[in-house]
């Protein structure tokens, strides 16, 4: 019997999100799987309430919540969530041997971003890319922060987007009426809003639309007049926030796309397959979706980024790599 800690990332609803997919690999296999967050969710009972649906009910003892974290000598893997700030090397990191360390600090959607081609379906881009970076409140590994999409339907383009973004009701996450809820604490309020004072700073236009901004809810904001080496553009903001720029040939969309340190997943639209397969081939990032975004299971599709984005993957046969190890066993008789 070997042990798996799970530490996931990011806001409450996501470390509930996040981990069962990962711990559904140790049925499998003889393992023990602790879920451990390491900041304690708004309520503690909540998260073990949304831990109890699972169809696939565990044997007793076999999956546990420890808020917190966990540490002992059983524990030969972790599966780590967060910034690209978690160093596998550094003793605070490891669990055992760290095997599988999903380092999921993915900017946009195409390594954080989405490329919408002058031929796509704009109103199904828009509404996609809103809920790209809205969905959560933009507290996810995949929210697609960059926005590129062709000079020639940029304005058709935007105008539909902003449409998508006034949709959004913000309010109590357990109102089943809300859409969007709050951020996750005051530090990362904070955080947000000074990136934002910031785009300003250096220029570009930072519009917010939606019924509030107070408390810890942020409306859903687009920044404008900006470029792909801004702050904004090359970190992630971890909120209901997206960068739109524009492109004017193939080539310079995936340039853009490209440069950044992330490669987690990316969208494209456009009606045109074979570009689309192009584009999937030619950008860096772990996860390609064409036409659609966000879609990830815990079947036989794997899950993981290029670059700063993780080590190793989820999902798929390829997960239990990360939970097993080979060994060798030589007899004479």
């Amino acid at each position: 019997m070997t042990g798996v800690d799970v530490q996931p990332p990011g806001p409450f609803a996501y470390r509930v999100k996040v981990p069962v997919p990962t711990a559904s690999s140790a049925p499998g296999t003889t393992m023990e799987v602790s879920l451990g967050p390491r900041v304690p969710p708004p309520e503690k009972p909540s998260l073990r309430d949304q831990v109890k649906p699972l169809r696939a009910r565990p044997p007793a003892g076999r999956f546990q919540v420890k808020v917190g974290g966990v540490s002992w000598p059983a524990v030969h893997a972790r599966s780590v969530g967060g910034s690209n700030r978690l160093d596998p090397r550094r003793p605070a990191h490891r669990g055992g041997r760290e095997r599988g360390l999903q380092a999921r600090h993915a900017r946009t959607r195409r390594q954080g971003s989405g490329d919408r081609l002058r031929d796509a379906d704009l109103s199904q881009a828009a509404r996609t890319a809103a809920l790209g970076f809205c969905l959560g409140s933009g507290q996810g590994c995949v929210a697609g922060s960059r926005i590129f999409v062709h000079s020639s339907v940029k304005d058709e383009f935007r105008a539909l987007l902003l449409e998508e973004m006034r949709s959004f009701t913000l309010g109590d996450p357990f109102d089943p009426a809300s859409q969007m809820g709050p951020l996750a604490s005051k530090q990362h309020y904070d955080r947000v809003k000074g990136y934002l004072d910031a785009a300003r700073q250096h220029g570009a236009t930072v519009e917010s639309v939606g019924t509030t901004d107070s408390g810890l809810y942020l409306a859903p904001t687009l920044i404008e007049n900006t470029t792909n080496d801004a702050l904004t553009s090359r970190e992630e903001i971890f909120g209901p926030v997206a960068s739109l720029m524009e492109f004017t040939d193939f080539d310079e969309a995936i340039r853009a796309g490209n440069d950044t340190v992330y490669g987690l997943a990316a969208t494209v639209f456009t009606r045109d397959l074979e570009t689309a397969h192009r584009a999937a081939r030619l950008l860096d990032a772990g996860t390609v979706w064409i036409n659609t975004a966000n879609e990830v299971s815990a079947g036989a599709m794997p899950f993981g980024g290029f670059k700063q984005s993780g080590i190793g993957r989820e999902h798929g046969t390829q997960v239990l790599d990360a939970y097993t190890e080979v060994k060798s066993v030589i007899v004479r008789y």
